[in-house]
């Protein structure tokens, strides 16, 4: 295929395997909202994912950006650097 499709199957590979690194949770947060548009999907809101999840909307902000530093680092560390 085409270096861009290489790359999107590459992106789509490492991604799979940071989302296996995390808890249910986490991956809850991450899948419903961080990745949202990616995926094609509406996001869900942080009061749904508290509710959900038992913790505060707060929380979820906090665990959402924890997350995205994780998976930057996660892609730096798979030779993905942004």
């Amino acid at each position: 295929g085409s270096p861009a499709s290489n790359l999107t199957l590459v992106v789509a590979v490492v991604l799979s395997a940071f989302v296996d690194t995390l808890s249910l949770r986490d991956r809850h947060i991450f899948s419903s909202y961080n990745l949202a548009e990616y995926l094609g999907n509406d996001r869900v809101s942080q009061e749904e994912l508290a509710n959900a999840n038992g913790i505060s909307k707060p929380r979820v902000c906090q665990i959402s950006k924890a997350l995205n530093r994780k998976c930057a680092e996660f892609f730096k560390n798979n030779g993905l650097a942004a």
